[in-house]
């Protein structure tokens, strides 16, 4: 399984420099809702899979680069950067699934960028 990794306050260009070369890379940025898990002592791994035309990745594990930063806060954008061994085309659905048990999660809004096509491949 690979790691999906947040950054704080990065630039494209940043975002960039962090995939590797000739690698298909995704900036995700996930907005929690009125729900958030701040009620959580320990928030259990959330993996993403993004479906695309072309097939789909492997799962990811959605985590944070800064230890002290905590996810899916009420009304906070967590912002994600991967790069994938393949290209599965524009993305035209995903699936979260948390490794454990979540109580009343709600996403208000995610946004799949391909980075570098530099297209938005699926927003909700």
């Amino acid at each position: 399984m690979v790691s999906l990794s947040i950054f704080k306050n990065k630039t494209d260009i940043d975002l960039l420099l962090f995939l590797e070369k000739e690698k298909p890379g995704y900036l995700i940025k996930l907005k929690t809702g009125e729900k958030g898990l701040s009620n959580m002592s320990t928030l259990p791994p959330i993996n993403i899979i993004l479906k695309g035309e072309k097939g789909k990745s492997e799962p990811y594990t959605l985590k944070s680069l800064d230890n002290k930063k905590i996810l899916f806060q009420e009304n906070q954008t967590d912002e994600f950067i991967l790069s994938s061994k393949y290209y599965v085309g524009p993305i035209k659905a995903l699936q979260l699934s948390p490794n454990g048990e979540i109580d009343k999660w709600f996403i208000d809004t995610i946004i799949i960028r391909d980075i570098i096509q530099g297209q938005v491949n699926f927003a909700i």
